[in-house]
């Protein structure tokens, strides 16, 4: 994202989350566990009454978040990171012709394989 020339702050956020979201993840399918041994019904036939089972469980993955956030934030100030300055790299490397190559790759997969899967080929 860098090579495209979106600012470092950005491409620092959207890399962090992407990074953390299978975390999340994770702290959600166990805090769903442990509430579901404590008795919570989350298989409600009606979909407003899941909806409201659910509502225990944003707290715990909301507080988990935040404790992961702040552990990060930490460590980020103890080396010195700073957003405001400009970045400085060892080296520069632009986006070539190759990597459009990947990318337009990639985005004719995705396309390819979502226009399938809603056509019905590969599923069950």
């Amino acid at each position: 994202m860098r090579g495209l020339g979106l600012p470092y702050a950005f491409c620092f956020a959207v890399g962090t989350a992407l990074r953390l979201f299978p975390t999340f993840l994770d702290a959600a399918g166990t805090v769903r566990q442990a509430q579901e041994a404590r008795g919570l019904e989350l298989s409600s036939k009606n979909p407003i009454e899941r909806a409201r089972s659910f509502i225990p469980l944003l707290i715990p993955v909301f507080m988990t978040a935040f404790r992961n956030v702040e552990t990060q934030s930490m460590a980020l100030e103890a080396r010195g990171f700073d957003t405001r300055s400009e970045r400085t790299f060892y080296r520069q490397s632009a986006f070539e012709f190759r990597d459009w190559l990947a990318v337009a790759f990639t985005v004719a997969v995705s396309v390819a394989s979502i226009t399938l899967s809603t056509m019905g080929v590969g599923t069950f």
